[in-house]
């Protein structure tokens, strides 16, 4: 069922003028963070400690943190309505001449990136500029979110690869025709 609704919340997006995701996006936002009561005051005490900041900054960084991420739902939702044609109105890229000389390299690029910004939109970006991608994403706890996720990124052409599945090791060797190694997997942070 959650698959469904997120699909079709996906298709009515998809027929909006991008302004209008901003605004819902910062109305989710502000719904969120006043309805999300242990999250928000979570995230204002790491962020007054953190930071050494007052409680009214720590305030108003959470809050504007929250519209970010529903300004990124939004956006994730819309992205089906992404074209090559399109894109260039939501997004610039700067000095996209390095990947595509890396990559003409042949022997593949590695982008990392923390969850800042639409980190969504990074994939796109090289997919619109005809350049592969391939995403290692950890399944949400609701497995309906998770194929509605694995749908909207195909639809960008995203290849994704699930993160603590066996699916990374058996595709990894699927998708090659040759007995040798392609790379390694390691974790990069340890707890």
């Amino acid at each position: 069922m959650v698959y469904n609704l997120l699909m079709l919340m996906s298709w009515i997006v998809c027929r909006m003028p991008h302004s209008w995701l901003m605004v819902l996006g910062k109305g989710l936002g502000v719904l969120y963070y006043k309805l999300i009561k242990k999250q928000r005051n979570l995230a204002i005490k790491q962020m007054k400690e953190s930071l050494q900041i007052s409680q009214q900054e720590a305030e108003k960084l959470v809050r504007l943190s929250f519209i970010n991420m529903g300004r990124n739902f939004m956006e994730v939702l819309y992205m089906p309505a992404l074209n090559k044609k399109n894109f260039s109105k939501y997004i610039e890229i700067d000095h996209l001449e390095i990947m595509e000389q890396a990559l003409a390299e042949k022997r593949g690029v590695v982008v990392l990136t923390g969850h800042v910004g639409n980190w969504e939109w990074l994939s796109a970006s090289f997919t619109m500029n005809d350049m592969p991608v391939t995403a290692i994403a950890k399944p949400q706890p609701n497995m309906d979110y998770t194929h509605a996720l694995d749908e909207l990124r195909s639809r960008i052409n995203v290849e994704i690869f699930s993160r603590g599945t066996s699916e990374l090791s058996v595709s990894g060797t699927s998708n090659h025709n040759s007995s040798s190694w392609v790379g390694i997997l390691f974790q990069f942070f340890f707890k």
